[in-house]
């Protein structure tokens, strides 16, 4: 039970400090729309440990390729 929750703990942990570095990105991009959609995509996140994990995997992989298409638009 005890490593059960320091994995949840430390689960939550790692989810709040991605959010917070998405939250960041965002603000520092000045996109409105994808800022309101953070807020209520880390509501719905903390709601179930299921879903916010096959959600923060689905939110990981569009931040990457999103990331992918900035970086080349900077380099051309």
């Amino acid at each position: 039970m005890l490593s059960k929750t320091i994995y949840l703990t430390n689960s939550t942990v790692q989810y709040k400090y991605i959010l917070f570095v998405l939250h960041v990105h965002v603000i520092t991009s000045k996109h409105k729309i994808a800022d309101n959609a953070l807020y209520k995509l880390k509501y719905f996140l903390l709601k179930d440990y299921d879903t916010r994990k096959m959600f923060l995997v689905i939110l990981l992989i569009v931040i990457t390729i999103l990331s992918l298409f900035y970086v080349n638009n900077l380099v051309t």
